[in-house]
């Protein structure tokens, strides 16, 4: 997770938010990745709560991770 640079998280509640922040801690640690967060009226998955868009660096083949 250390060459993620980038997250947007698209909510369908900003309720979830808090959670989100939370798990934030779990998966990364600092300096945090960039990230952006919004609400939205609707998925493109029916019933999903969250869609995740990440950018991640890549050092190439030599890189040793």
């Amino acid at each position: 997770m250390n060459l993620v640079i980038k997250v947007a998280l698209f909510l369908a509640s900003m309720d979830d938010a808090p959670k989100m922040l939370a798990l934030r801690r779990l998966w990364f640690a600092p300096p945090y990745p960039a990230e952006s967060m919004a609400e939205v009226s609707a998925l493109h998955v029916p019933g999903a709560k969250i869609v995740v868009d990440v950018i991640a660096a890549w050092a190439g083949p030599q890189a040793t991770y």
